[in-house]
């Protein structure tokens, strides 16, 4: 595809890129830490700011969406949370997957969910803060969501994703998807 720079939910997809040398040697930085959230509506009676991931085990709760874990990392968190909580074997049979956390997030703002397991940075988007409510899943309940990106070798502007990249790592740069509920990585740690 003709794209300059690929931003990824994980580090393995451009980890995997690198290897394939498909991509600017060196370029790879980890530019942020995805967190995790139980989304409900506006309207819903569970206290998950009380009960948090328990609070899914209730009756009222038919469907719980979650990124589908074969292919989304946010997926593979919240199944890891739900274990993590020993839950997940409970929950599974209400568990309905989204092919990412955008379309997960739209099940609860569409009512076909109940709740959804999805990512903090979803819950800054217009329309989805003022539709739900939600609860940070504490980070000690799966393994971090690194989040890589690169240059694509086949960039026509390699100067300028370079430039991208190390606007990225200034304090603006890095206060801009702190605003968003990203964990900020220290300058220069490689994934």
């Amino acid at each position: 595809a003709p794209y300059d720079m690929f931003f990824s939910a994980d580090v393995r997809h451009p980890e995997l890129l690198e290897r394939e040398h498909m991509i600017v040697p060196g370029s790879l930085v980890r530019y942020a830490v995805g967190s995790l959230v139980v989304y409900v509506p506006a309207g819903s009676r569970l206290d998950i700011q009380h009960q948090g991931l328990a609070a899914l085990t209730a009756p009222s709760v038919q469907k719980i969406a979650i990124a589908n874990p074969r292919f989304a990392p946010y997926g593979r968190a919240a199944v890891a949370a739900l274990r993590d909580t020993d839950l997940y074997e409970r929950l599974q049979p209400r568990i309905v997957l989204g092919e990412d956390v955008s379309q997960t997030t739209q099940f609860v703002v569409s009512g076909n969910a109940q709740a959804a397991i999805t990512a903090l940075s979803l819950m800054f988007a217009p329309g989805t803060r003022s539709r739900g409510r939600y609860w940070i899943v504490p980070a000690t309940d799966y393994p971090p969501i690194d989040q890589a990106v690169v240059i694509v070798r086949r960039s026509s502007e390699k100067r300028l994703a370079r430039a991208f990249l190390d606007y990225l790592a200034t304090p603006e740069g890095r206060s801009i998807f702190h605003h968003y509920g990203f964990t900020v990585p220290t300058p220069g740690k490689k994934p």
